[in-house]
């Protein structure tokens, strides 16, 4: 009788600790392997870029797909697609991200680089960012203080 009630415990507690684990590899799935979206307009000068983004995070490497316009000096609108695939370095909320591509563009690359960071159009080009979590909705990408745009769970 004591030995099943001995067998019986220390399955409970197995259980326990295995649910616990599990529990807490799920959290740390979750902060680590995320998707968002957004949508941002960058105005500079006389020239619109308006695009729709996804940002895909899974452990250490992503990608971010662009695409929408650009529109120079108030001329006809361009359309632009942007990919860029990443490896990333994370502590807390602060991001490393580095371009793993470049963009196959050049005249693209002439064209947005007074608009975009080099980490969009350049392979090997590191871009710092703070990722906060907003509740289940989402995510704010911000740099120094100054939110950049709110990217939405997909």
């Amino acid at each position: 009788m004591k030995n099943n009630i001995a067998k019986l415990y220390i399955l409970t507690l197995v259980i326990f600790a295995l649910a616990i684990a599990g529990y807490y590899s799920y959290v740390k799935h979750q902060e680590d392997d995320f998707s968002c979206e957004s949508r941002f307009y960058i105005q500079n000068e006389d020239n619109l870029l308006e695009m729709d983004v996804q940002y895909n995070f899974n452990s250490g490497k992503g990608d971010v797909e662009s695409s929408g316009y650009f529109i120079p000096n108030g001329g006809a609108p361009k359309p632009i697609k942007i990919n860029v695939k990443f490896s990333y370095h994370k502590e807390g909320n602060d991001y490393l991200l580095t371009s793993n591509t470049t963009h196959p563009n050049y005249n693209d690359i002439l064209m947005l680089k007074n608009a975009l960071p080099d980490f969009f159009l350049t392979r090997n080009r590191g871009l710092n960012v703070h990722i906060y979590p907003q509740g289940q909705a989402g995510f704010v990408f911000s740099g120094d203080k100054v939110p950049y745009f709110l990217c939405l769970r997909n």
